[in-house]
């Protein structure tokens, strides 16, 4: 009888490799190993994808900044004109507030002046008022003077000239200087 021959070939060692440190590392690399380079390849493979869909929104986001952009240059000559206008208004608004407010005094004198009085020159300042003109009659006269001084804003009224006008009859030439109270 002629003697059989084995034909198996056992690579793995006979002392229980698989137990050792580095056996089990080995099983491990090739059993959970392979699941984490798998995920690994996966997760970089969705890098790679998003990348597009990442792309594509920096380009939109581009786009709308470039249209505001646009929009907003645009306006830059509204933007000029607009403050410019501010500008001025704000110079006339200071100007109206530190003005004489003379409307107010030209509506004083004119209600306190009687029909028989025509002014020649009226002045207005910021600390007095001068008035000239001619009077029809010496009680139009009295009535506008004594108006004058019952205001208040006029802390001391002058009549620098009274006199016969010469070039219209019958009448008086006057010039009145009304100070202001500061």
């Amino acid at each position: 009888m002629s003697a059989q021959i084995s034909s198996r070939v056992n690579f793995l060692p006979s002392d229980r490799f698989e137990f050792s440190k580095t056996g089990k590392f080995l099983n491990w690399a090739l059993t959970t190993g392979r699941y984490l380079v798998v995920m690994t390849e996966l997760v970089v493979i969705l890098a790679f994808l998003s990348r597009f869909w990442f792309d594509r929104a920096l380009t939109d986001l581009r786009e709308l900044r470039f249209q505001k952009e646009v929009t907003v240059d645009g306006f830059k000559d509204f933007e000029k004109k607009f403050l410019f206008t501010q500008s001025r208004l704000k110079f006339v608004r200071q100007t109206v507030d530190s003005s004489l407010h003379a409307d107010r005094e030209l509506a004083i004198i004119n209600e306190l002046s009687p029909k028989g009085v025509n002014y020649n020159q009226v002045q207005i300042e910021q600390d007095r008022t001068a008035l000239s003109g001619f009077a029809t009659s010496a009680l139009d006269f009295s009535f506008l003077l004594s108006g004058l001084e019952s205001q208040e804003i006029f802390s001391e009224i002058s009549v620098k000239l009274l006199k016969l006008s010469l070039t219209r009859k019958p009448g008086f030439d006057f010039e009145i200087e009304a100070l202001k109270e500061q």
